[in-house]
């Protein structure tokens, strides 16, 4: 019988998978020589940082993930 995921690993399945892709994204602009690819990797780059962000908000709002705090 497959397991069912609950809201909570969805969201976080979500979240570590853009930030997965997010990393390729950093990875492809650095290595393109085409101006236009590279233009398009950036733009798809915030775009899944956006979606991380969006991710890491409902996650915080349900108390299901903690910010650290940031280090001076």
């Amino acid at each position: 019988m497959p397991q069912q995921l609950d809201d909570r690993m969805m969201l976080l399945d979500a979240m570590v998978s853009d930030k997965h892709e997010a990393s390729d994204y950093t990875i492809r602009s650095v290595e393109t020589g085409n101006p236009q690819l590279l233009q398009l990797f950036q733009s798809i780059y915030q775009d899944e940082q956006r979606h991380v962000h969006m991710f890491m908000e409902a996650m915080t709002k349900r108390g299901w993930q903690v910010p650290l705090p940031a280090h001076p």
